[in-house]
């Protein structure tokens, strides 16, 4: 941070101040509030915290003010200021359920569980019903509903009992930003929301004012406007709506650079709500994300609408075999930058990584502490030497701006393809990212969101609750999954023999070929809607019969066509869906058990979740769509999408159809 010592810190609020004309002391909170505000977009919570704190003395009884400010303090480890800014703002406002469930955060993180469970307790009560308040009284040993049952035994497991439907209220004035540069600068701008060509900015908002019109201004420019529709929904007052929005808009014709970003959701004429962050916005084109859905490539000069572009781009085939770490692997960074007993316990590991990447260079980063012994081990083509030293005054390990930058250079020699941490805490993990691989490895990726990927284990001794497994079984485990990181090899699959006389009783006799068509999900809103249109298209294409399951009509009748609605009993449906020649259906449950039977599968992704991560790793195929609110994560709301599902509806019968014919056509053709 900047101004970290008290005196600069005086210094620059001094300068803030005094720049500014001669306002009314509102007008001057208000302005320190905004500075604050852009202070906490950038990390720099101690500054944002005084920000805040300048503010309160203009306006002390602004209870929103302190809440932030408590939030501010809380990022900075002071507890102490913190917990004083949250109770004035409990003061300020007692019967607040948000404040409360604000509060239950703070003293979780300070680790007063029992002060938590109390915060949260006050916030059910205050809102009955609340979901999120539930949980977090469970996660911090509460009970909720009673903790006994009838025949007055304790209760083995309070947090499972039911509990009646979840009731969910809202304030008249809530507002969600639910995606909105969900990256976070590393170099330049560190710590800034980044947008990087075609994005999405999701979110909604609940008011009792009629809402028309969302609008994106750029440096005080209007560049988007789009209409806002009322949703009503269950539970809500008579009087309010809820707001959706999901814009997409194309940021790459922006200059590189940091701007400021407003939205303002518009009341007619005048804006009832006025949102302003300061975003970097990137230059787009990288190669590193055509895996993601969320990647939309470049808009042609002559398409009319961005939604017409987006929507009329191809669905994207995939295989089930994918990697998450880079191809190929030449060269790896091994960290270990702490005393000679940390790195001693890291040479097993070490061993593993050399027979998982056998080709690969290792090069090691370490202290001078253990710079001799990472030599004598005889597994590194090169030891750097980091300048990473305790500062006592500060209670941390440090580098100067100088070491970092000869660091940096020292390393740009090798070209890393994967850079790992072996130690598990957080001090050295930010070295990573003076390495410039593709891929950064580490422990507790919660704490370091931009890893790549994360690692996180621990066995706990019943009465203290401190660790009890060896730091050198830690990193093994740590360095051994990365093999479930690599190339898949063939896929699993566990077969079962085909029954003649069970699928006889679904007009399937010894001689037939038949595709499985699954219509079903347990979300309703994650049914691909064409299913009977593909049928017609496989009817006229191929000779297979076809097996629907679907409780919705199926629209023609033809001899080659069984329907099955409602739940099979097991052994019917598994058999059915083992001895297809092509299973087609939604992210759901009945494509994994098809997959692991051996069957080819096409599956029908929506892009909520991740393909990688929910794509069946059997035979077969994937299908999904890019659209920049890829990722969204929807579950509960539907309503919030926006776009009308267009990640699996604009998915087309024809796309389908060619990629079971393909399927097909490997079954035709034998293998050598």
């Amino acid at each position: 941070m900047p101004h970290s010592s008290p005196r600069a810190l005086r210094q620059f609020l001094s300068a803030i101040t005094t720049r500014m004309p001669r306002y009314s002391a509102k007008k001057v909170a208000h302005r320190l509030v905004r500075q604050a505000n852009l202070a906490r977009g950038t990390l720099q919570f101690e500054l944002a915290a005084a920000l805040y704190e300048e503010a309160l003395v203009i306006l002390p009884g602004n209870a929103r003010i302190h809440v932030q400010c408590g939030h501010m303090l809380k990022e900075a480890r002071q507890f102490d200021r913190a917990e004083y800014h949250y109770e004035q703002a409990l003061r300020l406002d007692p019967s607040n359920p948000d404040l409360a469930m604000q509060l239950g955060h703070f003293y979780k993180v300070a680790g007063r569980i029992d002060e938590a469970r109390l915060s949260y307790e006050r916030a059910l009560a205050l809102r009955p019903g609340w979901l999120d308040a539930i949980e977090e009284v469970d996660r911090t040993g509460g009970i909720v509903g009673g903790g006994s049952d009838q025949m007055g035994h304790e209760t083995l497991l309070p947090e499972l009992l039911p509990r009646g439907a979840v009731i969910e209220q809202v304030h008249a004035s809530a507002f969600r930003l639910l995606r909105f540069g969900h990256r976070r600068r590393l170099g330049e701008g560190r710590g800034m929301k980044e947008l990087c060509g075609i994005e999405a900015v999701r979110g909604y908002r609940i008011t009792n004012i009629p809402l028309s019109a969302i609008q994106i201004m750029i440096d005080g420019q209007l560049v988007r406007s789009e209409p806002l529709h009322a949703i009503d929904l269950p539970g809500m007052r008579s009087n309010q709506r809820k707001y959706v929005f999901n814009l997409w808009h194309d940021f790459s014709e922006v200059p590189r650079g940091q701007h400021e970003i407003v939205l303002r959701l518009m009341a007619g004429p005048i804006a009832e709500r006025v949102q302003r962050d300061q975003v970097f916005i990137e230059a787009p084109g990288s190669q590193d994300f055509l895996d993601s859905d969320a990647y939309i490539p470049p808009k042609p000069v002559e398409c009319a609408s961005l939604e017409d572009h987006i929507n009329a781009l191809p669905s994207v085939i995939r295989s089930t075999k994918r990697s998450i770490l880079p191809s190929p692997i030449r060269t790896i960074l091994v960290q270990r930058v702490d005393q000679l007993g940390d790195f001693a316990c890291s040479v097993p590991a070490i061993h593993e990584l050399h027979k998982l990447f056998p080709g690969a260079k290792l090069v090691a980063l370490v202290t001078n502490a253990n710079a001799e012994l990472a030599q004598s081990i005889g597994l590194f083509d090169d030891v750097i030497i980091a300048e990473f030293h305790d500062t006592p005054n500060e209670r941390r390990r440090t580098m100067t701006e100088s070491s970092q930058s000869a660091l940096k250079q020292r390393l740009a020699v090798h070209t890393f393809d994967i850079a790992i941490d072996l130690g598990e805490g957080a001090e050295s993990r930010p070295l990573l990212l003076l390495s410039g691989a593709r891929f950064l490895y580490g422990f507790k990726e919660r704490e370091a969101p931009w890893l790549s990927a994360g690692f996180e284990m621990s066995a706990r001794d019943p009465l203290n609750g401190l660790e009890t497994m060896p730091p050198a079984n830690k990193i093994l485990a740590m360095v051994t999954a990365l093999a479930a990181l690599k190339v898949e090899s063939d896929p699993f699959s566990l077969p079962i023999a085909r029954e003649e006389t069970i699928l006889t009783r679904f007009g399937i006799n010894a001689e037939d070929r038949y595709i499985v068509l699954h219509a079903g999900a347990r979300l309703t809103y994650s049914q691909w809607p064409h299913f009977v249109d593909l049928m017609r298209l496989l009817l006229q294409h191929t000779r297979h019969k076809i097996v629907l399951f679907s409780d919705g009509p199926a629209g023609l009748l033809d001899p080659r066509v069984t329907v099955i609605p409602g739940i099979l009993p097991f052994e019917g449906f598994d058999a059915l869906l083992a001895n297809a020649d092509v299973f087609v259906g939604n992210d759901s449950g009945p494509k994994h058990l098809a997959a692991l039977r051996g069957t080819k599968v096409v599956s029908l992704h929506m892009a909520r979740l991740n393909w990688s991560e929910w794509g069946q790793t059997g035979d077969g195929l994937i299908i999904s769509r890019r659209v920049p609110c890829a990722g969204c994560a929807l579950h509960h709301h539907p309503e919030e999408c926006g776009k009308a599902f267009a990640c699996l509806t604009e998915i087309k019968p024809e796309e389908v159809l060619r990629t079971v014919l393909d399927l097909l056509e490997d079954l035709a053709t034998p293998q050598t």
